[in-house]
């Protein structure tokens, strides 16, 4: 069950009891037990990442195993059935993504994400816009660039409709990301760039998992 200490199993009535079913299916597939990690979130809401085993150095020792694309495919789509999930997004993440525009260059810790991820992670752009479910859909060549990335590649100048390359694959940036700062693992939140989901998986990293999944939860009462 879910509870708020990730080796505490008593059971939730209601929703953990079918998040349950999520886990036996990565269970079944993986051959351990997976477990959520919660965080307590404003506006009446918890907060549930389950991480990948690769995720982490990102989270300490204690970090969650993620779901295999089996159980996302297959079960990840009734989130959207049960009352107490609000929203739901995917993640994967390259640490080290080289980026360019013309002749300047940089390194970025490279995001994909769903169009939900504006409202489940909290944040959205300063300027220009985000993208949409048919972006997701259609794996565009997208970007969401930070206000770090934004000066090393442009430096006063406007990212906006700019083509920039993420590796060998040419995006166009439609958005400047709400600014973050430092973390409190000393990770500039501001260099970091966001694209699709699928685009990451299908043209960046061409792989067939995700790294992560958030979900975002009505807490009861």
């Amino acid at each position: 069950g879910i509870t708020g200490a990730e080796g505490d199993h008593g059971a939730w009535i209601d929703l953990g009891q079918r998040l349950q079913l999520l886990y036996y299916d990565v269970e079944g597939a993986l051959g351990f037990t997976p477990k959520a990690h919660q965080f307590t979130g404003g506006e009446g809401f918890t907060r549930y990442l389950f991480r990948a085993p690769q995720a982490w150095p990102l989270q300490g020792s204690r970090a969650n195993p993620f779901l295999h694309p089996v159980a996302y495919q297959t079960k990840m789509g009734d989130l959207a059935k049960l009352p107490e999930i609000e929203a739901w997004d995917p993640m994967q993440v390259v640490a080290g993504a080289e980026v360019r525009h013309a002749d300047q260059g940089t390194t970025v810790r490279l995001l994909g994400e769903s169009e939900r991820s504006e409202r489940v992670w909290d944040r959205g752009v300063s300027r220009g816009e985000y993208f949409d479910g048919a972006a997701v859909a259609g794996a565009a060549r997208v970007a969401l660039v930070g206000q770090t990335v934004a000066r090393a590649l442009f430096g006063d100048g406007d990212p906006l409709g700019a083509p920039i390359q993420i590796g060998p694959v040419p995006f166009e940036v439609i958005g400047v990301l709400e600014p973050l700062g430092t973390d409190i693992h000393g990770m500039d939140r501001d260099n970091e760039v966001v694209i699709p989901i699928s685009t990451a998986m299908r043209r960046v990293m061409n792989v067939d998992t995700i790294r992560a999944v958030k979900l975002l939860v009505r807490d009861p009462g």
